[in-house]
């Protein structure tokens, strides 16, 4: 501190009065709150006339005893605030034997006739393969998409019923499945044809990382229903699976799910 110099009172060759220092009380400031000045007495105002008027402290925007700090009011966040981006909370109920959603879903119906050339024989009907049910959310960076998806009991020729299978436009998006109800198989491959399967069953949550395009299989005799969770801004890449197909198909041999190589794949 800078040494504090004597004033003479009453003026020149007056006596001489050193005024005390001022100490104010210690007060906690919060962590990027610039600390208050303090307010010193001003010496010069002691050698002038009474016609001298001293200059004013600053005035005090904020808490007593703590000069300089502005009030800030929080307010609470009221509907109108709220922006078509920003959800309220809410619920859906799902049932985990039929995979119905309610209320309200988004609902996809996959035929055999939207699957031609997905199987590896020709379907004679065109009967309903399987169906997505999604719960309404924008599909953005900052939501989770999730949805059931109901895959029916049946065959073309001797390859299970499956979905069309994707990767995901962003490829770099994850995505969560645990099945409700029914049994069948998750198969996932890298585009350069790397493959791994894995089992579906009640109870079970298969865990797709990026990169890997996924395609479900009903394997047994009754729907197989499981719930997905994933980014919203995920996006689903259908095209190059039908340009190149699926590294592996399932197949029924000796009455029993197999996997086996598909003939038909294009390898990068």
């Amino acid at each position: 501190m800078a040494q504090r110099l004597a004033e003479p009172v009453g003026g020149r060759g007056g006596a001489v009065r050193v005024p005390p220092p001022v100490h104010l009380p210690h007060q906690h400031v919060p962590q990027g709150v610039p600390r208050p000045r303090a307010v010193r007495r001003s010496r010069q105002s002691h050698a002038r006339g009474p016609g001298h008027r001293p200059a004013c402290p600053p005035r005090d925007l904020g808490r007593p005893g703590v000069p300089g700090r502005r009030r800030i009011r929080l307010r609470p966040l009221r509907s109108d605030h709220l922006t078509p981006h920003l959800l309220e909370p809410f619920s859906v109920h799902i049932d985990f034997e039929s995979g119905l959603l309610s209320p309200d879903p988004v609902v996809l119906v996959r035929r055999l006739s939207s699957l031609a050339g997905y199987f590896l024989q020709n379907a004679d009907t065109d009967s309903e393969v399987y169906s997505v049910h999604e719960i309404r959310v924008p599909a953005e960076r900052d939501h989770l998409l999730s949805s059931t998806t109901i895959v029916l009991p049946g065959k073309v020729g001797d390859e299970y019923y499956m979905t069309k299978g994707h990767f995901h436009a962003n490829r770099d998006r994850s995505e969560i499945y645990l099945t409700l109800s029914g049994e069948g198989l998750l198969v996932m491959a890298l585009e350069n044809g790397t493959t791994v399967t894995k089992e579906m069953r009640p109870g079970v949550v298969n865990y797709v990382p990026g990169h890997w395009a996924h395609r479900s299989v009903n394997t047994g005799s009754e729907p197989l229903v499981f719930y997905a969770v994933y980014i919203g801004d995920a996006g689903y890449d259908y095209a190059t699976i039908a340009e190149r197909g699926f590294p592996v198909v399932v197949v029924d041999r000796d009455g029993g799910p197999s996997v086996v190589p598909n003939p038909r794949y294009l390898a990068p």
